[in-house]
């Protein structure tokens, strides 16, 4: 409609007259279309060398380069093909038969798994970050004994492994901020603070790294719990020394396909806090499971992997839980789910809890619903956490507790 109107008020109207019929404006009007199809592939193909959202600088080279290779576009294909004395059937073969060419082209990169099938290397093409790959991939890497693990494309863990990066000052301090923030909030109001670290798996289980990774004996985290851990009212668990010391006798604690620990694993990170805090642990047994193949399975488009038969634990509790869930209406659904309230009618304490957390969140929920009355899951910490501060200011109820799961390759 504003292109219609801008036609129909002809060309006196001042905004013709004065903008869009100088000689540059219609310049761009004619390279328009192909300047359109440039970029994107441009912008797209930036993205994988820089395997994140390219720089303002990249992105204004770009910009320029797709303005250029539009000119030549409409200068010497454009132009030829409309207006040349050549037949009009052949230059409808041509473009057909380019069009099926670049259709075939995509369908055997796609169906080829250009990343996997080393295509990157094989055409010299060298992308950021890639030193910290293993294999193929920035996004997963295979370990001993059929060992999964997740790639330095997510939240550079391989380069924090190898400690190849340290966090800022900023980084450090914006993180103190909100947790001291969020600290002082509560305890204006009583209420108590915990923040529980999942450990990456690659902290748990080195011994099944690729052997030309060796992990750093100081860690990326460190740095950040030695910030945190002074600040009055927060309480900071990080399992990591808990789970090493249990895996030998309590036997596997994550899974060998997925990210993430399993139910054991995260029962025993559970129980490591809940002694921090003085709450009930819930008791239960755990018997052996079905194999089921993790999320790296997913991201590492691997077929007929095989599975581990003992990275599955089962739940059996021995008190008669009885919690119900249901979901928060108007919330964004997150890693690990919509949020949340679950009370339970028969609990091991009366005390009302907030949990923020991320996907790690998932395997605890069964025992902070068994534990305690009522836990409301309020979202995402990377959505939630700068709010948070007001949120216990406003809420007419308050919380007994909040408990904070955040990923150690989050921080």
């Amino acid at each position: 409609m504003g292109t219609v109107l801008v036609i129909l008020a002809g060309p006196q109207a001042w905004i013709n007259k004065k903008i869009l019929s100088k000689k540059i404006a219609v310049w761009f009007g004619l390279i328009s279309f192909p300047l359109y199809l440039w970029h994107w592939p441009l912008l797209s193909f930036a993205r994988i060398i820089e395997n994140e959202p390219p720089g303002h600088e990249i992105c204004t080279a770009v910009i320029i380069i797709s303005i250029l290779l539009a000119w030549l576009t409409v200068r010497f294909l454009e132009k030829p093909f409309r207006f040349s004395s050549q037949r009009s059937v052949l230059k409808l073969n041509i473009l057909v038969g380019l069009m099926i060419g670049t259709g075939f082209l995509g369908f055997f990169v796609s169906k080829g798994d250009f990343e996997n099938s080393h295509g990157y290397e094989k055409l010299l093409i060298k992308r950021k970050g890639f030193e910290h790959a293993l294999g193929s991939s920035l996004s997963w890497y295979k370990g001993k004994e059929d060992w999964l693990f997740l790639g330095n494309a997510h939240a550079n863990t391989v380069a924090k492994l190898k400690l190849a990066i340290t966090p800022s000052y900023s980084e450090l301090r914006k993180s103190k901020e909100i947790f001291s923030k969020i600290s002082r909030a509560a305890s204006d109001r009583g209420i108590k603070v915990a923040l529980i670290i999942g450990p990456n798996k690659s902290s748990i289980y080195p011994e099944y790294l690729p052997s030309k990774i060796i992990p750093s004996s100081k860690r990326y985290i460190d740095f950040f719990i030695d910030e945190l851990k002074g600040i009055p009212n927060l309480i900071v668990y990080d399992p990591t020394n808990d789970l090493l010391n249990a895996k030998e006798s309590e036997g596997i604690l994550y899974y060998k396909t997925d990210t993430h620990w399993n139910k054991k694993g995260a029962f025993l990170a559970y129980s490591g806090l809940s002694k921090l805090l003085g709450t009930p642990i819930p008791e239960v047994h755990f018997k052996l499971g079905q194999a089921r193949p993790g999320d790296l399975i997913g991201i590492s488009k691997l077929k007929n992997f095989p599975l581990c038969k003992e990275d599955n634990w089962d739940i059996w509790f021995k008190e008669n839980s009885a919690w119900q869930e249901e979901k928060i209406p108007d919330e964004q659904i997150t890693s690990f789910g919509a949020a949340s309230v679950s009370v339970n009618k028969n609990p091991l304490s009366e005390k009302y809890v907030w949990v923020l957390g991320d996907s790690f969140t998932v395997a605890l929920k069964p025992y902070f619903n068994s534990a305690f009355k009522e836990v409301r899951y309020i979202g995402h910490w990377a959505q939630k956490i700068n709010d948070l501060p007001t949120e216990l200011a406003k809420a007419k109820r308050k919380p007994d507790l909040v408990v904070i799961v955040r990923v150690e390759r989050s921080f």
